[in-house]
């Protein structure tokens, strides 16, 4: 009886877990769409959002949410309905989100307009096109349209008023981001939720970083740099994410707050002796007084009682719908391999959640299990302590390291596909548009997928548009667009400019070419594409360039013959001067590869020469920069002193603002991770370094003394260190004509160019694609992030 009693047990579990298998991956998260607003309220939203966008033609679009034209079967898929009749145009969606996303849908598809971040193209036509057919009905094959990465907010937003919010959450709608990140205020909460526990305004002050570091303080990375946090700052900051929460919300949007993962100040050690508290490492060489986090262990009944106030808290101050981020091992081990604790703390890390919110979602990161602690057994142990339905996971870096391929979909956690695509913000024209097209799709139809939803995960925004346009379009698609990149290029340029491949062909050759070369990576390399200008200078410096240098210095060519018939095109204007500063950063650093030559094998002389020209093209390079605000520093400081209320406040956000884009740190700890290529920089920062290495390579070749490396590095710290604290103006306007110093850069270099550096013009792109293992694309990531090797 006994036997028979155990073998019935077996078959139940059996079928139970048949039964559990069957049930649709989607389904898992039916409560995450049941708090949405009310159908008029995400109507009157999208309205509204027409009338900011084009107000001219606002009458002219009907718009209608009914949650009922949707698939029976599967009704939380975002579908949209466009019909035309006399002249107006009809969009019924089944939430705000996609009856905005069905409006840019037919602004891009019937009008030829696009919508970015820089700016955009809104040529449209007096009367409104019809739709072929009079109908247009598209459902989006997934639930999910996931948007930003934690480091985002810090890297891109974090200088950020309501007015530019709202044009933010209505590009999201535009284009079906129906789960965005909303980080905003936290600190708010957590000061609030510390303090009823006992921990002083001074612990807090230690423990929160200034505003430009706020998202690794959130981690759990560091603690305190570029602290204090003004209270007027947390307060300003939580009086903003009420408007963002709202309008989210209004849009039909399901807000991703943030958990608790057991982050806290050092002082719980002297308020709770016997709590147990784990001190992390030395992340990213910060120093004692920054690094070694302390991180409450969710097993002690301490980590319980914090986190259910705190969630309280937080639904009471924020709302919720019913999912939370939290990344409890970002960029950090746990203290022990044993599968055991990994169970227990994922377990009850969630405990904490669900025992406030019973329908609360786990948003976690995957990037995490890039490190090779994550054996697959820890993995299953961490993720299947979750209940199913419960977690869901971002494959933050998809496009390069699949971890869903590694991992067998998550060992069937559901998941997201998500394009990572840049580090820190950085410039340089970069991506690999093939492996997004065919990633995407390549996941979709893995017969054992958990895939829910696809997303863009960039550390910072405001680089590279046609890479997120891709991924933007990617979201409804069900096959690649595989070998019509071309065709799909054309179209890019025609919505982006308003051009005419009849009439402008100029401009279509310059991104056909750039196609075959910036945007076509053959090879996976270092990832940085922010060029050599702003590294710091060394002996041995390898950039690796994806393309023949050739190929960009034409698309140049070609978009300068466009000039005279985009010269009032904002999004022309940008692109011109985007890809003039490729150009500019790729001859820095063909002059440094012969500098360096000449400073081993030539004379003075001709070295000398070359690195002129490498000086030459940095401060050509901050002249054209000048010409656009959206490449000026003096707009991202300025930004930043408005966020201050007092002297003592504005100095120190702006000091925070100048840390993040150069040293990183005290003593340049993560040293140009998050460097741009703007005005005010380019003279002001990185072109005294570069100068500076000149006149130490002159004096090493006159005296045949090897450069001190270590000096040299000192002096750059020093300078970085000295610029940081200085009360610079910078303006925050343009200062000469885009135009007008583009002809002048092109009259000059133009011919400069082919003279000077004749073979290393065209020797550099891979000449087919490297496949390589999945610990070399893991030590290339490490390697980009040296903070964490």
């Amino acid at each position: 009886t006994r036997h028979l009693s155990l073998e019935m047990f077996v078959v139940y579990i059996v079928l139970l877990f048949s039964i559990h298998s069957l049930v649709p991956v989607h389904s898992y998260f039916d409560d995450l769409f049941k708090d949405q607003s009310d159908p008029a309220t995400q109507s009157a939203a999208v309205r509204a959002l027409i009338s900011r966008l084009i107000p001219q033609h606002e009458k002219d679009f009907i718009i209608k949410v009914d949650p009922t034209i949707a698939d029976k079967s599967k009704p939380n898929l975002d579908t949209f309905i466009i019909t035309t009749l006399e002249g107006k145009v009809f969009i019924t969606g089944t939430t705000g989100v996609a009856a905005s996303w069905g409006f840019n849908h037919y602004l891009k598809t019937f009008c030829g307009c696009q919508i970015n971040w820089s700016a955009d193209q809104l040529k449209l036509p007096d009367k409104l096109p019809a739709v072929p057919g009079n109908k247009l009905l598209v459902t989006s094959p997934q639930l999910f349209r996931y948007y930003q990465n934690v480091c985002t907010i810090s890297y891109s937003m974090v200088w950020w008023d309501w007015s530019r919010w709202q044009r933010e959450i209505d590009w999201m709608a535009m284009n079906g981001y129906n789960l965005p990140l909303a980080f905003v205020g936290q600190e708010y909460i957590f000061k609030k939720v510390f303090l009823s526990f006992g921990f002083t305004n001074e612990d807090v002050e230690e423990y929160f970083t200034g505003p430009a570091f706020l998202s690794w303080n959130r981690m759990g990375n560091v603690d305190g740099w570029g602290g204090p946090l003004p209270d007027d700052w947390m307060e300003s900051q939580y009086q903003l994410q009420l408007q963002i929460l709202k309008r989210m919300r209004q849009f039909g949007m399901i807000p991703v707050l943030p958990g608790f993962s057991g982050n806290i100040p050092k002082a719980v050690t002297r308020l709770f002796p016997s709590a147990k508290v784990m001190h992390r490492g030395a992340w990213g060489n910060m120093n004692a007084t920054y690094c070694c986090t302390a991180l409450l262990d969710a097993a002690d009944h301490l980590f319980g009682k914090i986190g259910s106030n705190y969630y309280k808290v937080l639904i009471n101050e924020f709302g919720t719908n019913h999912i939370y981020n939290m990344d409890t091992f970002n960029e950090m081990s746990p203290p022990t391999t044993d599968v055991g604790y990994l169970e227990h703390n994922s377990q009850m890390t969630y405990s904490a959640l669900e025992d406030v919110d019973e329908s609360g979602v786990w948003l976690m990161q995957g990037w995490l299990f890039l490190e090779s602690f994550w054996t697959p057994d820890r993995v299953k142990a961490y993720l299947w302590a979750v209940p199913k339905g419960r977690l869901l996971l971002l494959d933050l870096y998809a496009e390069w390291i699949p971890m869903y391929e590694k991992t067998h979909n998550f060992y069937g956690t559901p998941y997201i596909w998500c394009m990572l695509h840049n580090y820190g913000g950085t410039l340089g024209m970069y991506g690999p548009l093939d492996r997004v097209t065919n990633g995407v799709i390549k996941a979709m139809n893995d017969p054992n997928s958990t895939l829910v939803g696809t997303g863009i995960t960039m550390e910072g925004i405001f680089q590279n548009e046609v890479m997120y346009e891709m991924m933007n379009q990617m979201h409804l698609k069900t096959t690649s667009f595989g070998n019509d990149l071309p065709k799909w290029i054309d179209q890019f340029v025609s919505n982006r400019y308003g051009a005419d491949p009849t009439q402008h062909k100029f401009i279509y050759t310059a991104w056909n070419l750039l196609l075959k070369s910036a945007y076509n990576t053959n090879a996976y390399n270092n990832l940085r594409h922010n060029g050599l200008q702003v590294v710091i200078p060394e002996i041995n410096i390898v950039i690796d360039t994806h393309y023949n240098y050739s190929d960009v210095v034409d698309a140049w060519s070609n978009m300068t013959l466009a000039m005279k018939q985009f010269a009032n095109v904002s999004t022309f204007r940008y692109d011109l001067v985007d890809i003039t500063r490729q150009v500019m950063q790729d001859v820095s650093t063909m002059s440094y590869n012969k500098m360096m030559k000449l400073y081993h094998s030539g004379t003075i002389d001709e070295m000398l020469k070359m690195g002129d020209i490498l000086l030459q093209s940095i401060l050509d390079s901050n002249r054209l920069l000048g010409t656009d605000v959206r490449y000026m520093l003096g707009k991202w400081l300025s930004d930043a002193r408005k966020q201050g209320t007092s002297d003592d406040d504005k100095w120190l956000i702006e000091f925070n603002a100048k840390n993040q884009l150069t040293l990183w740190g005290p003593t340049g700890n993560i040293g140009d991770y998050a460097c741009k290529q703007w005005h005010g920089l380019m003279s002001d920062y990185y072109y005294p370094r570069w100068n500076l290495f000149v006149q130490h390579l002159e004096f090493s070749k006159k005296s045949g003394i090897p450069m001190d490396k270590t000096q040299f590095l000192d002096q750059c710290i020093f300078m970085g260190q000295y610029w940081g604290y200085q009360n610079i103006s910078y303006p925050d306007s343009p200062l000469e004509d885009t135009i007008e110093v583009v002809n002048m850069l092109y009259k000059k270099w133009s011919s400069l160019i082919p003279q000077l550096l004749g073979d290393e013009l065209n020797n550099n792109a891979p000449s087919e694609e490297v496949e390589i293992s999945h610990e070399e694309k893991v030590a290339n990531v490490y390697r980009l992030k040296g903070y964490l090797v």
